[in-house]
Order: structure tokens, then sequence, then C-alpha cells
């Protein structure tokens, strides 16, 4: 565990959640997803958009990169991802992401899942896969969620770390947040294991671990989509990407799919603005809308976009019943 300093938004601690930038090399599939190539310049976008903002830190929950890690390509998008996240002025903590060290154990999707042998390069490029550190009166706790139901004695190892960490916390009167890659669950606890949440016994495990310590909220990654649900006292954020929508939850929209059957949605991509303080936390996304490079604009001033008029008329709309 760290400790780093505190920066603030105003009257209380900022950070800042991005995820699932891809970064790859720009020549790498463009045939089928033209938009492939943009990866490092939404990213180098995101990093100086981030840099005007005043905060504590930036979290990234995963899918760093696009190739796998038995690509031969890894390594050069790991370069290239270090390249981007280089210029950032905040310090950044990474949890690790199925691009980043292998998918969660699934009959799902033809590829590996997580092995131990990904992790030495991981570690090298990016840091230790699960660890916490501290601002103030908060407690920040990064897990690798790929690692779940996996058998590896890295799960063990996690487990039981994890487990004294938030002991430790809580009996502190620490305020704690968590971040994985995997959401636990999209739609309720209960569901059917998917390609987008996480499957049984690991679960059960982390979600009694939230209600036990009284976890604020949990910050997840991976379906490149913003959602939001509750377990107990947690709120559960999705987060959206920097780098490109996928396609499978284009059904939630009222308008039909954008480019790419919908994988290039540029104002569905964005970040999270996270304001803690005493009286609670705020969370705030913020629309990158696809920007690319350094020096560009929002489409509305960064103040505008940050502090938006409550007093606004909501409206929604409903394409299919999708949740019920």
């Amino acid at each position: 565990m760290t400790e780093v300093p505190i920066a603030s938004g105003g009257s209380g601690l900022r950070f800042i959640v991005i995820a699932d930038s891809h970064i790859r090399p720009p020549d790498q599939e463009v045939d089928a997803y033209p938009s492939n190539a943009l990866m490092v310049q939404r990213n180098e976008f995101i990093v100086d958009l981030c840099n005007q903002i005043d905060a504590a830190f930036v979290v990234h929950l995963g899918d760093i990169v696009h190739p796998l890690p038995l690509e031969d390509t890894h390594r050069e998008a790991i370069g290239l991802a270090h390249g981007v996240y280089r210029q950032l002025r905040h310090p950044i903590y990474f949890v690790p992401g199925n691009h980043d060290v292998g998918d969660k154990p699934n009959a799902f999707v033809a590829v590996p899942a997580v092995d131990e042998a990904n992790y030495p390069v991981y570690e090298e490029a990016w840091g230790q896969p699960f660890y916490s550190f501290d601002v103030e009166e908060c407690h920040f706790v990064v897990l690798d969620a790929q690692l779940l139901n996996s058998g590896l004695e890295r799960e063990h190892r996690q487990r039981a770390w994890v487990e004294s960490d938030l002991e430790v916390a809580s009996s502190s009167d620490r305020r704690i947040f968590v971040f994985t890659h995997y959401p636990p669950f999209i739609r309720d606890r209960n569901e059917n294991e998917h390609y987008d949440n996480l499957g049984e016994p690991g679960r059960s495990w982390l979600l009694d671990l939230l209600e036990q310590h009284s976890v604020e909220a949990l910050f997840s990654g991976h379906v490149h989509t913003f959602l939001y649900n509750r377990h107990g006292e947690t709120d559960m954020y999705v987060a959206p990407s920097t780098g490109f929508v996928r396609p499978d939850y284009s059904e939630l929209a009222s308008v039909p799919p954008a480019a790419e059957n919908g994988r290039d949605d540029p104002p569905k991509l964005g970040i999270f603005i996270v304001d803690v303080t005493e009286e609670g936390y705020d969370t705030q996304p913020l629309r990158s809308y696809g920007s690319v490079g350094t020096g560009t604009a929002l489409p509305m001033s960064l103040d505008t976009a940050l502090d938006p008029s409550w007093e606004s008329p909501l409206g929604v709309t409903m394409r299919h019943s999708w949740m019920a």
C-alpha cells in the first residue's frame, strides 16, 4: 500500500477514471474497422484532457493495449501506450484487463484465458496487478478480476491479501473504493454468467466483500458502455471506453447504430471525474467525443462540461424493454 498527496477539484478530493484505451499499432485491422487507426490519437487527447483537470491521480481500468499477450504486437503496443501515458502530469494507477493478462476462464470466446506466463511482461510494463493505496481518509483497492475462478496460485494470494487489506482499512474507518476490469454483474447478482460479468463463486465472494466492508463504489470497465447499478450500499459504475464502443449494447439506444455497426460512436466515449467530499462523492461522466491529438478543444468549455445544470430537463427513451 502506498500513500499519495491530495489534490482537489474544489473542496475535497478529485480523481479521474479512464478505461479500455485499447492502444494498438495504427495499421492493425484498419480494413475491418477504420477507427482502429485512431486509438493512439484518441488516447493522446484523453491525456491532454486529464492534464487540464486538477486531480490527485488517474486510474486506468484495464485493456490498456489491444493486442493479446500472445500476439507479436503486444510489446509494440505497450511501447506506444508508454509514450501516451508518459505525458500525463498526474500519478496513474493501472488495473489489468483481459487484453493485458488474458481473459477470465470462460467458454464464450476462443481466446486464451489468464495465464501465469503473461504476468512478467505486465508487471514490467505496468506494475503489480493487485494493490492498494491511500489518499487522506480514502482507501483505494485495485483487483485483478481475471484471476477469479482461475485456480491459479496467484488468485489465492490475491484473495488472502485483499481480505486482510480491507479488514485493516474498514477497522480504520477509511472510505473504500474498489477498481476492477470486469464488473461483477450487469443486471443483478443472480444473472447467468456471460462475457461481460464474473462467474461464480468469484462473483459472490467479491460482492460479499463489498457488503462486509461497506465499499462506497466499485468502478469497472470492459463493457465500453456507461452503466450504473447498485449492490447493497455500493454504487457500481461501468466506465465508457476512451477508444471505441462495443456494438453489443447498441439496442439500448433509441436510434440506429453509428459507424462500424455502432463501434465508432464518438459521443459515447469519455471518462469519469470523481469528486469526494465529507458529504459523499459525485461521479461526473465527461464525453471526449472521440477527439484526437493534443491541443484539441472539446465542443464545450471544460468548466461547462464539469458543471452541468441539475435543473435541466431529463428525458428517457426506450427502444426495447431490454431490462424486462
